[in-house]
């Protein structure tokens, strides 16, 4: 013996602590691996999210007061209409939840998807208006 006394209680609490802090740094990895894969995952789905609506647009709403065009539910037949109505927009509910006015006078409620704009028939002076003439202008064009 070199005269030196081990004491193994010193030694034990050395290695304890030796353990405890491999422990929390093994715990504080996990959570840094953690929270990057939560950043990655995140990160693709907003990316996969962007290229889905590429070819998508924004619905606008239609005005309460509005004529529009309703979804007909069930089978819908070769010659048969798929489209009822036309119908006024009584009030919004929800951003995508319209209220209309049933001809029999009851109410129902659509989503937007279900319902298309109403275009009204032109007048006669409008469509006298748009009536298009061609004049030839040109000598290539006077046959």
């Amino acid at each position: 013996m070199t005269g030196r006394y081990f004491n193994g209680q010193k030694s034990l609490e050395l290695q304890d602590r030796v353990l405890t802090l491999m422990e929390t740094e093994r715990d504080t990895e996990a959570v840094v691996r953690d929270a990057v894969a939560a950043v990655r995952d995140r990160r693709a789905q907003l990316e996969q999210q962007s290229r889905a609506n590429i070819g998508r647009e924004d619905v606008p709403l239609l005005p309460v007061g509005s004529r529009v065009w309703y979804r007909l539910r069930g089978k819908s037949h070769d010659l048969s209409s798929r489209w009822g109505g036309p119908v006024r927009v009584l009030s919004v509910q929800a951003p995508l939840m319209h209220v209309v006015e049933m001809p029999d006078g009851s109410q129902r409620n659509f989503l937007r998807a279900e319902l298309k704009p109403h275009v009204e028939k032109l007048t006669e002076q409008e469509e006298q208006r748009s009536v298009m003439r061609y004049r030839p202008h040109g000598p290539f064009e006077d046959w």
